[in-house]
C-alpha cells in the first residue's frame, strides 16, 4: 500500500543559467543556454514523492497563465493530485532565477507576487485535505501567517509533520510539535541566531531544545546529522560529488519521511534519504534530477551495509 502525503509549498517556474563563477556587482558574465522548467520546493517535494511510489496531494497556487498551464501540467503528468493546487486569476506564476557555478552550487532570487501564494482562505478549504494526510510535508517558503496555520491544522490532526525549512527561518514557536525538522547548516544557524561556528551535531542538538520531536540538518543532500533526543546518527551517502544541488535536499527530505513511514529506523531511513539526495544532487536540473523507484531502491539495496 502506497503512503498518502500532502505536500504544501511553493510552485513556480524555474530559470536557470549555468556560468564559470557568480558575477560580482555591476558585471556581465556568459552564461549557457536559459533552462525553463517547473520548479519550487513544494513542486520538487510532490514529484518526489511520487516518482517514490505514494499517493500525493499538492497544496499550491499558480498564475492563471502560460507557466501554469505548464507547471500544472507537468505535475499531473508525474501522477500528483492537483485538485487543491489553486489557480489565480489576478496573478502571475511565481518564479525563480538561479546561476548555478560548476561546483554544483547556485545563486537564486525568487519573485513574490502578492496573490501568487496560498492563503489563509484557501486553507480553510483544504481543512480536509490536511486531515486525512498520512503525513505533512511543509516547506517553510510560505507567507508567516500561512505556515503558522498549515502547522497548526496538522498539529490538531495529529498528522506527522515533516517541516522542510528552505530560504525563511520560521518562528521558533512554530516548532513545537513538529514530528521532523530539517534544515541546512546555514538555516540552522540562522534559526538560532548564531554567529559563531556550530558543528551540525551541535545545530541539531540545539534545534532539538526548541520542540521537534526530531531535528535533520543536512549540510547536502548527501550528508546529515538526525537528533533523535537522544543520540546523534551522523550519515554520509557515497554518491557525494554534487553536480547540481537543485532538488538534492527536496529528494532527502521525500526519502526520510518515507522510509519513517515504512517504519524503517532512523538510521536506515536517514541513510536511504541520504542516497535520493546524492542521486539527484548528482544529476543536472530539478525535475530531472529526481530518482525514479527503481533507481532509488537499486541504489540502497547497492549501498546497504553487509551484515
Amino acid at each position: 500500500m502506497s503512503e498518502s502525503i500532502c505536500v504544501v509549498g511553493p510552485v513556480n517556474i524555474e530559470l536557470a543559467l549555468s556560468a564559470k563563477r557568480l558575477p560580482r556587482a555591476g558585471e556581465e558574465l556568459a552564461a549557457g543556454e536559459l533552462e525553463v522548467s517547473p520548479g519550487g520546493s513544494g513542486t520538487l517535494m510532490a514529484v518526489a514523492a511520487a516518482r517514490l511510489g505514494a499517493h500525493v496531494e499538492l497544496l499550491g497556487a499558480v498564475g492563471d497563465d502560460v507557466w501554469g498551464s505548464q507547471l500544472r501540467s507537468a505535475l499531473v503528468t508525474e501522477g500528483v493530485d492537483v485538485s487543491h493546487l489553486t489557480t489565480r486569476t489576478d496573478a502571475a506564476s511565481p518564479a525563480r532565477v538561479s546561476v548555478i557555478v560548476p561546483d554544483g552550487r547556485s545563486a537564486r532570487l525568487r519573485s513574490a507576487p502578492k496573490r501568487g501564494f496560498l492563503n489563509l482562505d484557501d486553507l480553510e478549504e483544504l481543512r480536509e485535505a490536511i486531515g486525512a494526510a498520512q503525513c505533512l510535508l511543509v516547506s517553510s517558503n510560505l507567507p508567516k501567517k500561512v505556515l503558522e496555520r498549515v502547522l497548526q491544522r496538522g498539529v490538531e490532526s495529529k498528522v506527522p509533520i515533516f517541516l522542510y525549512v528552505t530560504t525563511n527561518a520560521p518562528p521558533r514557536e512554530l516548532l513545537n510539535g513538529i514530528e521532523m525538522l530539517v534544515c541546512s547548516t546555514e538555516m540552522a544557524e540562522e534559526l538560532l541566531g548564531l554567529d559563531e561556528t556550530v558543528s551540525p551535531a551541535g545545530l541539531a542538538r540545539r534545534l532539538g531544545a526548541l520542540g521537534p520531536r526530531r531535528v535533520v540538518v543536512a549540510p547536502s543532500g548527501s550528508r546529515a546529522v538526525m537528533f533523535d533526543g537522544e543520540q546523534v546518527i551522523d550519515q554520509l551517502s557515497g554518491d557525494s560529488e554534487v553536480t547540481d544541488e537543485r532538488g538534492a535536499r527536496e529528494a532527502f527530505v521525500v526519502a526520510l519521511a518515507q522510509a519513517c513511514l515504512g517504519g524503517l529506523r532512523l538510521k536506515e531511513a536517514l541513510r536511504c534519504a541520504t542516497v535520493a539526495g546524492g542521486i539527484a544532487g548528482g544529476r543536472e536540473g530539478t525535475l530531472e534530477s529526481l530518482p525514479n523507484r527503481d533507481a532509488y531502491e537499486s541504489a540502497c539495496s547497492r549501498t546497504a551495509p553487509t551484515a
